[in-house]
């Protein structure tokens, strides 16, 4: 489990910290939803919280009808 992180490279923070298949992200603050991309592309399961309702409306557009992400409106504290 991968609690929080800043990297501008999202798919190289996954490779360096050797995530897997098996692994789950939290994503606090997931803004444009670039660790969401990154995560899906590696089959990691990811559960992404972001609080600003218009972003979010974008992320649900974006990732609602994939299986491996679970998207919350919510802030993260």
């Amino acid at each position: 489990v991968l609690g929080f992180f800043i990297q501008p490279d999202a798919k190289q923070t996954i490779k360096t910290l050797g995530l897997t298949e098996n692994s789950l992200i939290l994503d606090l603050g997931a803004g444009e939803g670039e660790i969401i991309s990154a995560a899906i592309e590696n089959g990691i399961h990811i559960k992404s919280f972001e609080p600003h309702p218009i972003i979010f409306k974008c992320l649900l557009k974006k990732f609602k009808s994939n299986t491996l992400v679970d998207l919350y409106e919510k802030a993260a504290c």
